[in-house]
């Protein structure tokens, strides 16, 4: 038991003086989540606190994005502005947004995407020349394709949107 007391004293003794650290071991800061590192197009799952930092155009909103891209902007087929009616309280309310058609391997992806979102309850975002144009919450798991998603922008926002989508689809 002596001996056991020795040891412990003599790794206690050794730790306070800095023998037992790691050379290569970088101190924790919030730098190493404040990246700026490129993101390609396409669609991607929003994190809440580790990944890349993007600002949402336009707005004061930040977040994190996860480095890869789940859906890459060539899946998408099409997309077109587009509205959604509601009957609310015997109201009529329009949404506009933004309907993409994807190809068939983009459709499964987007399927999987949306379970993950509801599940971390996270947004989607949309990255087009690595910035952020569209970050949304998925309101429902998305079943099928063209999907539809929300912005609450104006018309003009909305077809400058479209316009840059476009512009990057044909690249």
């Amino acid at each position: 038991m002596n001996l056991t007391i020795k040891v412990i004293c003599f790794v206690f003794l050794l730790s306070t003086f800095g023998l037992t650290k790691n050379k290569d071991a970088q101190p924790f800061s919030n730098k190493s989540l404040l990246k700026s590192d490129f993101l390609a197009s396409g669609f991607y799952v929003l994190n809440d606190s580790l990944g890349t930092k993007r600002i949402l155009q336009g707005t004061n909103e930040y977040y994190f994005i996860e480095s890869k891209s789940k859906i890459p902007i060539h899946a998408l087929e099409k997309v077109k502005i587009s509205f959604v009616k509601n009957k609310i309280f015997g109201k009529v309310e329009k949404r506009f947004g933004l309907l993409f058609k994807l190809d068939p391997k983009g459709e499964n992806e987007i399927k999987n995407m949306s379970k993950i979102a509801l599940k971390k309850r996270a947004k989607i975002g949309l990255i087009i020349k690595n910035k952020l144009i569209i970050a949304s919450y998925m309101g429902s798991e998305i079943t099928n394709t063209p999907f539809f998603i929300e912005t609450n922008t104006s018309k003009e926002d909305l077809k400058n949107l479209e316009k840059i989508i476009k512009k990057e689809l044909k690249n």
